[in-house]
């Protein structure tokens, strides 16, 4: 698109006119026709020109017959977007909807009904989000979710709050405040605080943080599940089970980390002297060490009742009372 310059052009804008009898143009050859104006043709001129320069934030090139198509491509992707988008930046694969100073200033990225949100990586998007939530990512999602931000590969925040994806590629936040998901196919889920799955394949499911610490999957392939308290669980292959790590200044008092050893670990702990904890089958090495915080763990005792002649059996004496374990030593 450019602006007329040749020779003959004027170098001012011819004055406007009054609004005539308005019509249809006219080219009966034998009658009187109709006189396209310069002030008609200046009016189409700088319309086009708005659209390219303005809507379009393109400088005009003479030379390019394809500004307007570009143009337009943008606008087919700005779809009923609300007047207060001051923050709005779109290309033809970029949109904005519905939205109150959202931008998608990515490659192929949107933002839908959200307010003051950032849709910036490669194939990013926000949904029914706001807060300053983003996705900045590359294949990133952020729907449902207030003040949480996504900067990780293939990965997604769900229905959750306040939550970071900082660098994990393929990782999971869904419906958890507070959480974090950094290391690669990690994941949290229904969980609250400080809670950070920050080892490669790791997983805090249905955990909560209390005074004094948070809770940290840092081993590869380590979990930690139904957890409250302070943990780390930095073995690999580790898994700390339904356990209440209370580090406040109350009665209880637990290291605040939890190590998996080499691996092929699982602690747990049992909070109620008077409480019941059972599986069916518990497969533990012959070498079984556990430090029960309370009491002690004894593998391949006999509890009182049990034939000798059965299987394995882990007991843990917690204040004087056997929590029997029946187990498969290998």
């Amino acid at each position: 698109m450019f602006q007329v310059d040749s020779a003959d052009a004027s170098v001012a804008e011819t004055a406007r006119t009054g609004l005539g009898t308005i019509g249809f143009f006219n080219d009966d050859v034998a009658g009187a026709g109709t006189v396209v104006s310069a002030e008609i043709m200046n009016a189409i001129m700088k319309e086009l020109m708005g659209l390219v320069t303005v809507i379009g934030g393109l400088a005009l090139d003479k030379a390019d017959d394809t500004q307007l198509q570009t143009v337009l491509g943008a606008i087919r992707a700005l779809v009923s977007s609300a007047t207060d988008t001051t923050a709005v930046a779109t290309d033809h694969s970029r949109v904005v909807i519905a939205s109150t100073a959202g931008r998608a200033q990515g490659i192929a990225t949107a933002a839908v009904a959200c307010g003051t949100v950032n849709a910036d990586g490669t194939r990013a998007a926000v949904i029914a989000s706001g807060n300053a939530s983003d996705a900045s990512g590359t294949d990133c999602l952020t729907a449902a979710s207030l003040a949480s931000t996504n900067a990780g590969d293939t990965s997604a925040i769900v229905a959750s709050d306040n939550s970071v994806i900082s660098g994990g590629q393929n990782a999971v936040i869904i419906g958890s405040d507070g959480a974090a998901a950094n290391g690669d196919q990690s994941m949290v889920a229904a969980s609250d605080g400080d809670v950070d799955a920050t080892g490669d394949q790791s997983a805090c499911i249905a955990c909560g943080t209390v005074v004094g610490g948070g809770i940290e999957t840092s081993g590869i392939s380590s979990a930690a599940i139904g957890v409250t308290g302070g943990i780390v669980v930095s073995g690999a292959s580790s898994v700390c089970l339904a356990s209440d790590f209370d580090t406040d200044a109350g009665a209880q008092s637990e290291p605040e980390t939890v190590f998996g050893g080499d691996g092929n670990a699982i602690t747990w702990r049992i909070v109620s002297t008077t409480g019941k904890a059972s599986f069916e089958k518990l497969r533990v090495n012959e070498d079984l060490a556990i430090d029960a915080g309370e009491g002690t763990a004894v593998l391949d005792k006999v509890p009182t009742g049990y034939a000798a002649a059965q299987a394995k059996w882990l007991v843990i004496d917690i204040d004087g009372t056997d929590h029997v374990f029946p187990a498969w030593a290998v």
